[in-house]
């Protein structure tokens, strides 16, 4: 997959999501826009950090035993038709 296609699909997401909330928002505006998206940048960076924070010391180990063990859904057995759809290689069925 082209490395433009994730960020260029994001982008087009938040922009649909903001388009579709200013032509019908969900409920009526009670506080300045301006006070609103500056509440909602500080939480958003505030969840990035804590999440990148969190990542390496919780889900890097664990993402390492799964492997070593080999667990997960691409470890198992799965019929022919499901891996012509995945390209898995092969299959049982």
């Amino acid at each position: 997959m082209k490395k433009w296609f994730t960020p260029a699909l994001v982008a087009t997401a938040f922009a649909a999501i903001v388009i579709a909330e200013r032509k019908r928002p969900l409920r009526r505006r009670v506080e300045p826009e301006s006070l609103r998206l500056r509440r909602n940048v500080a939480m958003g960076g505030l969840t990035a950090v804590i999440t990148a924070a969190l990542q390496k010391p919780l889900v890097d180990p664990v993402l390492r035993r799964t492997t070593e063990r080999r667990l997960g859904l691409l470890n198992i057995s799965l019929p022919a038709f499901c891996c012509s759809i995945t390209r898995c290689g092969g299959g049982t069925g």
